[in-house]
């Protein structure tokens, strides 16, 4: 062989294996490019991940502490993808969480969107306060103790109720979603803010604030007797026509709490012991209304204390079915009891 035609041949060799090498460098390209960019990924083995982005975090910090817990393969791949679509600057803050494998472009959407992790939770009306604390306790925000401190400062609601001693009755009853990392003076202030944008525009149609207090009061033991929303305007009725005779009201939820403020808790029955507690929110033995609400009444309710049904109703029964039996009178009322509690 010629040194020209040894020459040629070399050439043709390194020709084919620079081929082959370019071939390897694509494929392998279109496999890190596939599995970095493309491949969902996820790095860890617990059911979920929670990153909190801080204001002002710097993207490096962001990027080290996704790859720490699995959220993304390499921090500087990472950090890359976000130069390199000019995303860098545009992390918002918040705490996410991550629980399932995710592509590096939907890690940065989630990042640069600001899609936080949040929590719903539905407080349902006629709840006390120290429920809806143990819910929220349940959801992961924040503790029952720590709420129970904030109810008890009724500085909150100075404005819309100079006589309240706590928030019982403000906190208003709705389905809400929060921050996952948000913090009970946040929770709180979000269902006092819910309060006033819902319910005081229908309670300033009281003409005073010991008014809107009443009717307050008044609803939140509509709440508690009845779940039927065309009975809310009848039992207002018949408390608003007790109030105006002079009767006792004789409320059992009143008693209900009563033996909660005194306990922290009820044994589940009411007895001779609790009728004779000496409360002013026992409505057995004191006369007009309790002096504060007994639960965190939805609008409904608000709204039969506002204007009750008009009737000459002065008793009701339950009917053991979520309805009840009326009456003007002791008589018809013992009959009804005799029927309907009694089985005679």
């Amino acid at each position: 062989m010629s040194w020209r035609a040894g020459k040629i041949w070399i050439l043709a060799a390194l020709g084919a294996a620079l081929a082959v090498l370019a071939v390897w460098a694509a494929h392998e390209w279109g496999y890190w490019q596939h599995f970095l960019f493309e491949a969902p990924y996820q790095g860890y083995l617990e059911e979920s991940r929670i990153i909190r982005v801080v204001p002002g975090a710097l993207a490096a910090s962001v990027a080290a502490d996704l790859e720490r817990e699995g959220i993304v393969p390499l921090a500087r791949v990472f950090l890359w993808r976000l130069d390199r679509r000019e995303l860098s600057r545009r992390i918002q803050a918040g705490t996410y969480r991550f629980d399932r494998p995710l592509t590096l472009d939907e890690v940065i959407r989630t990042l640069v969107e600001g899609r936080a992790a949040s929590v719903t939770v539905t407080l349902p009306e006629g709840w006390a306060s120290v429920r809806m604390f143990d819910r929220l306790e349940a959801a992961g925000l924040g503790t029952s103790r720590r709420y129970l401190e904030i109810w008890r400062d009724a500085g909150r609601i100075r404005d819309l109720d100079p006589a309240a001693d706590t928030l019982e009755g403000y906190l208003f009853p709705d389905t809400y979603r929060f921050p996952l990392d948000a913090d009970e003076p946040a929770v709180v202030e979000a269902l006092l803010a819910r309060f006033r944008s819902v319910a005081a525009p229908e309670l300033a149609a009281a003409d005073s604030e010991a008014a809107r207090r009443q009717v307050l009061v008044l609803a939140s033991l509509v709440e508690k007797e009845t779940g039927a929303a065309a009975e809310r305007p009848l039992v207002a009725s018949v408390l608003a026509n007790r109030l105006r005779r002079g009767m006792p009201l004789q409320c059992d939820p009143t008693v209900i709490y009563a033996e909660w403020l005194e306990k922290g808790d009820w044994d589940g029955e009411i007895n001779r012991s609790d009728l004779r507690r000496d409360s002013p929110y026992n409505t057995y033995r004191r006369k007009g209304l309790p002096p504060g609400p007994i639960c965190n009444p939805g609008l409904p309710a608000i709204r039969a204390a506002l204007r009750p049904a008009e009737t000459g109703y002065l008793y009701f029964v339950s009917r053991n079915d979520g309805r009840h039996v009326f009456s003007e009178d002791l008589r018809a009322h013992n009959r009804a009891v005799r029927k309907y509690q009694r089985g005679s």
